[in-house]
């Protein structure tokens, strides 16, 4: 009974832990980025810089629109980092109006750098087959395909947004206001692609089962039988010659 209410306790208190850190991210505020750049399945952008504000609270976001884009497709995004001093980014895709998208676009870019890290965040999606929104599947970050209609699908892009936020000040917090981070975008594979290569293991799977039990375990049996009476036989053989 005790182990019991602990339980209930334990969930409970999980459970308020969790909406209260969803409530305090969505409250927190935040601020744009002046570019955004493109990003296409592929390419890799090093040492983005992202300018944070002198309050701890404000949560900076940098926009990515998504190139070459194609439906019924798994994705992955890399995002890599330095995790010292305190820093914690998450990613979010979404959709703009194509009209938003090139307001945006016509603002100064800069160029990515050449700076190599290690992969941290690791965000899969799938694109939809009938129409260009993306469904969740795993890992770091968030879908929000915003207000869908079908009749003008081209008149939306998708963007992929890194929502970055300090936790902690460190020392000297003056001297760290910039932070840099790599992002990748990847294609993992066709759903009729993965759906095939499935099918094909299963097949390759059940086809050697099949062969080890109706083959090759009757053969393994017979055979360490015949082995163990030849050397009886033997045995015996020898112990009545000596």
């Amino acid at each position: 009974m005790s182990i019991s209410c602990s339980l209930a306790v334990f969930l409970v208190v999980y459970a308020l832990g969790c909406w209260a850190d969803g409530t305090q991210t969505r409250d927190r505020p935040f601020m744009y980025a002046d570019s955004v750049p493109a990003l296409a399945p592929g390419e890799v952008r090093r040492n983005e810089a992202m300018r944070f504000p002198s309050t701890l609270e404000t949560e900076v976001r940098q926009r990515y629109v998504l190139t070459n884009m194609q439906r019924d497709v798994y994705y992955i995004a890399h995002l890599s980092y330095l995790g010292s001093p305190s820093i914690m980014y998450n990613l979010h895709l979404t959709r703009l109006p194509r009209a938003t998208v090139g307001e945006l676009q016509q603002k100064n870019q800069a160029g990515p750098g050449q700076r190599h890290l290690s992969d941290v965040n690791r965000m899969y999606v799938k694109a939809r087959k009938d129409v260009l929104l993306f469904d969740f599947l795993g890992g770091e970050g968030e879908v929000d395909n915003g207000d869908h209609d079908p009749a003008n699908d081209d008149s939306f892009v998708p963007v992929l947004e890194v929502r970055g936020y300090r936790n902690g000040f460190p020392h000297e917090p003056e001297k760290w206001k910039d932070f840099r981070y790599n992002i990748r975008l990847d294609v993992v594979g066709r759903a009729d692609g993965l759906t095939m290569a499935i099918m094909w293991n299963v097949v390759t799977v059940i086809v050697m089962g099949v062969f080890v039990i109706g083959f090759a375990a009757p053969w393994v049996i017979s055979t360490a039988a015949g082995d163990t009476t030849n050397q009886r036989s033997r045995r015996d053989f020898l112990i009545f010659f000596w």
